[in-house]
């Protein structure tokens, strides 16, 4: 579990956080593939998925500077929900574990410092401390209804709880993991709160990767991957499109869907400066290259063209080349010729969802 800001204290120090008195009205979700691991301080992370309880109205206003931010941060996440919920259910039956899928970006007041409540509490609402952030368009919560700013006030007739003062994703956490294990297909009951007013939903969730995709704010112009998370760096996200944005994503959920994680610990391979050189920078590097491989096949499933990567590493991908390559990867261009290599296979393999005999390897040994 993380337990993280959303934002560093340089970035809270730059908007004008105005503290109110507030009344109480009513109490009724280690290291990557590629050596860099989550690290420690100050992120925050906003999980594509699914959906809280205690009300508080604050008379307060966000200042301009924070309206930006806020509508930023929404905007970004958004676009990884849209992006990433296309991948996670398209390529289901290829993963080992999948979850339901709602449609839902979640969020708890719990994950925002202290100063910077009163301004989250202004721009999103938060009628509960655990709220819908954002929704997918045309996805199970949608098409009941859910709306931007719902609060959550019980999953199954269990209420949620949260509010802590800590900053923490605990009360989050808790209910993408309560969602996570309901039944996919199946009708799941949410009450959610909308201008002080409860209502009851039934959501279809369908299947999905069971991945959770976070945007970390601190992540720059990276996109990094263990065994059931993605990271994406708020900054790349901002520099690329949303075919880009597929692209970078398919490749990180390939890792996934590969075991690479597992794979290179079993081989031994060192992370951090020692994986930029010698064996583990040779067994590194292939999985980077398993990775861009499946990643066309998982764009395919996901209804891309099969040259939306190679085209990607020809243009964008090589303007960010500077910015994200390690030793580990290949230059764009070479990445662009393997992509292209692989997409030229594709002819043979008419039937969606594609399953590439690169995955019948996923658990042999590194060599």
């Amino acid at each position: 579990m993380y337990e993280h800001d959303r934002w560093p204290p340089s970035v809270i120090a730059r908007g004008r956080i105005v503290r109110r008195r507030c009344a109480v009205v009513l109490w009724d979700a280690g290291g990557s593939v590629e050596g860099r691991g989550p690290g420690p301080s100050w992120r925050r992370f906003v999980r594509v998925a699914g959906l809280a309880l205690v009300v508080v109205a604050c008379p307060v206003a966000a200042s301009p500077g924070e309206d930006a931010m806020f509508a930023r941060l929404r905007g970004l996440d958004r676009r990884v929900a849209i992006v990433a919920d296309r991948l996670l259910i398209a390529n289901a039956t290829l993963c080992r574990r999948t979850e339901p899928a709602f449609g839902m970006v979640l969020h708890a007041i719990d994950q925002y410092p202290l100063k910077a409540r009163p301004g989250a509490r202004a721009a999103f609402g938060f009628g509960a401390p655990v709220a819908v952030e954002a929704v997918v368009p045309g996805a199970a919560a949608d098409l009941v209804g859910v709306r931007a700013d719902d609060g959550v006030v019980a999953i199954a007739g269990l209420p949620v709880a949260g509010g802590a003062k800590a900053v923490s994703t605990g009360a989050r956490d808790a209910v993408l993991d309560r969602l996570a294990g309901m039944p996919v297909g199946a009708e799941v009951a949410v009450t959610l709160l909308r201008d002080g007013t409860a209502r009851e939903v039934r959501i279809v969730p369908v299947a999905a990767c069971a991945v959770r995709v976070e945007l970390s704010m601190e992540r720059g112009a990276e996109a990094v991957a263990d065994d059931a998370t993605i990271l994406v760096g708020s900054d790349l996200v901002e520099r690329i499109d949303e075919d880009g944005l597929a692209v970078v994503l398919a490749h990180e959920l390939a890792h996934v869907v590969l075991n690479h994680r597992a794979r290179l610990a079993a081989a031994g391979v060192r992370r951090g400066l020692g994986g930029e050189f010698g064996r583990s920078r040779r067994l590194m590097r292939a999985t980077e290259d398993e990775a861009d491989r499946l990643s066309i096949y998982l764009l395919v499933n996901a209804g891309h063209d099969a040259a939306l990567a190679p085209a990607f590493w020809r243009a964008a991908g090589a303007g960010l080349e500077g910015v994200i390559r390690s030793r580990t990867h290949g230059a764009a261009a070479a990445r662009a010729r393997l992509l292209s290599d692989e997409a030229a296979l594709l002819g043979a393999m008419p039937e969606r969802p594609i399953r590439p005999a690169l995955l019948d390897r996923r658990d042999a040994a590194l060599r």
